[in-house]
């Protein structure tokens, strides 16, 4: 398509093509060591459905998130709206079941994230400790003054902003995803179905369908934000979050449709042993691999990065970790 083409190489260098579906240019997220330009082309781009990968920085993600990454406002944005639709209906395999269902028919605008820029040090201090500002800034990290809680933006599977969860500073520090918040700042109230939702997957699915490097072809299932963000900082790109113990259909059927071996990497509680159990079950005996992941800490959010890939070079095929509860009296 050649319209895409048109909308992103102003901002893009030395644009070659790449086989019969993508383009190689040099990437403009990132630079070398010494702050010059990369020299040979590593960013990665399909023509036909917009999404792209950096196989060195490892960014990755749709056209509507390449656009936000290098400055388009939302405005200029609206005006590809058709082409990026289009785009959008050349995305591998069936329509996804994971688009925003109803009452959440419209998207929010990228700028109304801009409530929630800043976080006090205080509360990045004693809620989000040993988080990279980096990586929250990447995740859309914020905080919402208005009703105390730390934001994580909620997107569907082409980047589209759909909606925002809130976590309390209180005890408990509960999650939430607004509804009736929105009407605080003159929007209609909304809804945004959680089972519909997995985190961070806009980019784990671009990086999937643009990689080359089978060691990149991975999935870790994680139930939290923090969780996902925790291993995404320990260098181990390709992890999502459910929003919860539980696997729903939808966030399944994506997940089967990436045809990649799933790591499940859930809290070490009742919750998450028995959401491990399911979703190892439903993901077991068709093409999609499920392994377990063990680890000492209640949630992965917990774990130091050398920790997290010691946790995952000891995984064991969900198969094998089951009989083990059998064999340990476990479960009977």
């Amino acid at each position: 398509m050649s319209e895409l083409l048109d909308i992103v190489s102003p901002y893009l260098k030395r644009i070659k093509p790449s086989g019969n579906e993508n383009i190689m240019a040099i990437c403009p997220f990132h630079r070398k060591a010494d702050g010059s330009e990369e020299r040979s082309g590593s960013f990665s781009m399909n023509r036909y459905n917009g999404l792209w990968y950096c196989h060195s920085c490892h960014e990755a993600g749709s056209i509507r998130s390449f656009l936000k990454r290098v400055g388009v406002t939302d405005f200029i944005v609206k005006q590809y709206d058709s082409i990026i639709n289009e785009a959008a209906k050349s995305l591998p395999g069936p329509r996804s079941p994971l688009e925003p269902l109803e009452p959440c028919t419209e998207t929010l605008e990228e700028d109304f994230l801009g409530l929630f820029d800043a976080i006090p040090q205080e509360i990045l201090d004693e809620h989000l400790p040993g988080f990279d500002p980096d990586l929250l800034r990447h995740f859309d990290i914020g905080f919402d003054t208005m009703h105390q809680r730390i934001t994580y933006p909620l997107r569907d599977l082409n980047g589209r902003l759909i909606g925002i969860s809130g976590r309390s500073l209180g005890r408990g520090s509960r999650y939430k995803i607004y509804d009736k918040e929105y009407l605080d700042w003159g929007l209609p109230a909304r809804a945004t179905e959680k089972r519909v939702v997995i985190w961070n997957a806009h980019t784990v699915q671009a990086r999937l369908r643009l990689t080359t490097d089978e060691s990149e072809k991975y999935i870790v299932v994680t139930e939290g934000f923090k969780g996902c963000m925790r291993v995404v900082q320990a260098g181990i790109y390709n992890t999502v979050a459910l929003l919860g113990s539980h696997m729903s259909d939808e966030q399944e059927g994506w997940i089967r449709r990436l045809d990649a071996p799933v790591y499940l990497m859930l809290d070490n509680d009742e919750a998450g042993f028995q959401g491990t159990l399911d979703a190892g079950k439903a993901l077991a005996g068709g093409r999609t691999s499920a392994q377990v992941v063990p680890y000492s800490t209640a949630q992965p959010s917990d774990l130091e990065a050398s920790e997290v890939v010691d946790s995952l070079l000891s995984s064991k095929t969900y198969e094998m970790w089951f009989v083990e509860l059998i064999m340990n009296n476990v479960i009977v």
